[in-house]
């Protein structure tokens, strides 16, 4: 598959996603399952678009301008983000009117940014480039609030996903020069360079798409960009934190991963023992995850002047368990495995924890039948449920 059919992949998928952010806030009915099946067809185009951005830094004449090619591309296409994907764009009674210009940072972060320009420049060792001008531009955009009445033209604080492909890249770029030395570029250019990055992923990533994440994306993209296979992998462990957990600290594995497999370029053996580690550390966060989304539970207990109910809590959400009425409820006491027995109970469901000396032992009618539902409630609970009420009824 060429990189053309790829970036049309990625550009469908990226207008599918869009599309239905649009049409949820045109129709509020739209949030269902067609909402969800959008934005899911959505998600594959960020992987694709970091693929293709560390495959068009190993290819490109020049460094220089592709970052400022990017710089465009992101100055150019913010006030289209801004327009189209803001909610209140499309709330009943917006008008255009004339247009207000606010500042949409604190002085503390117009401090900050301004720092990473000079950093930036001085990188250069104050020579005039291009990517000046669109630097300044950027960082300008992103300090700024346009407004024509209540349309939002611009959003300072909500940046469009190519703020992060374009800070990607620039971190793509210095790791590049630091560790294959193509160009000779001296050591306190990488100092103000890496200097500029900082500050700018600290301001200006928290408020972009992706954020943090997608920066590791790509980083791990370019540590390991020698094998396709491991990239792919990579793509994948990185898809399953980032949109089905969420794990923050799985970013920081992952990225400890790509550096460790990126460093080892000549010394096969390591890079093996690199793979094997990881797969293993996979396996492990992997079967914690699965223990804790579909095993580990807790039981919530509400006692009401109508029922008894037990509810589960597991890593899935919550999720309905019994519901007794107080009047089916005819025993309430300490286990006992010859009353189960003598009552020829059915099977009920198994929520006991701890020992089997503390467990409280119900038992009630359901549907003709005997059930019995041993439980581990606290003193507060089990004296409320062994009460005299309990033991009048029994009686």
């Amino acid at each position: 598959m060429t990189a053309f059919v790829l970036k049309l992949i990625a550009g469908v998928c990226m207008a599918i996603d869009h599309l239905g952010i649009v049409l949820s806030y045109r129709n509020p009915a739209f949030s269902g399952e067609e909402y969800l099946a959008f934005r899911a067809l959505g998600r594959v185009a960020f992987p694709l678009y970091c693929f293709l951005l560390v495959n068009g830094l190993e290819k490109t004449r020049s460094r220089e301008k592709y970052l400022e090619r990017m710089l465009l591309f992101t100055l150019l296409s913010q006030i289209p983000f801004s327009l189209a994907l803001t909610h209140g764009n499309y709330m009943p009674g917006a008008a255009w009117d004339p247009l207000t210009l606010t500042l949409a940072r604190e002085p503390r972060q117009l401090l900050l940014l301004g720092l990473a320009f000079a950093l930036y420049a001085g990188g250069w060792a104050c020579r005039p480039r291009k990517s000046w001008l669109y630097m300044g531009l950027c960082l300008a955009v992103s300090c700024l609030r346009v407004t024509a009445g209540n349309i939002i033209l611009l959003e300072g604080r909500g940046l469009s996903v190519m703020v992060t492909l374009s800070l990607g890249l620039g971190a793509a770029c210095l790791l590049d020069g630091l560790l294959t030395r193509k160009q000779a570029y001296r050591w306190y250019q990488y100092l103000c360079w890496a200097g500029a990055l900082g500050i700018l992923g600290f301001v200006l990533l928290p408020e972009a798409d992706y954020g943090l994440a997608g920066l590791v994306l790509i980083l791990g993209l370019y540590l390991c960009r020698s094998s396709r296979f491991v990239q792919g992998a990579y793509v994948c462990l990185w898809s399953w934190w980032y949109f089905a957990v969420y794990f923050e600290y799985g970013f920081w594995v992952l990225l400890l991963f790509a550096c460790c497999y990126g460093l080892c370029r000549k010394k096969v053996w390591l890079r093996g023992l690199v793979l094997g580690a990881f797969a293993l550390v996979s396996l492990l966060l992997g079967g914690g995850y699965l223990v804790y989304r579909f095993r580990l539970r807790q039981l919530r207990y509400t006692l009401t002047d109508k029922g008894f109910c037990v509810d589960f809590i597991t890593g899935r959400g919550e999720r309905l368990g019994v519901r007794i009425p107080l009047e089916d409820i005819f025993y309430a006491g300490p286990y006992d495995a010859r009353r189960l027995k003598k009552e020829n109970c059915g099977p009920g469901p198994h929520v006991r924890v701890g020992k089997l000396a503390d467990t409280l032992m119900l038992l009630y009618r359901q549907g003709g039948k005997i059930r019995a539902l041993c439980i581990s409630p606290g003193s507060e609970l089990r004296a409320m449920l062994t009460s005299p009420w309990a033991e009048g009824k029994e009686a």
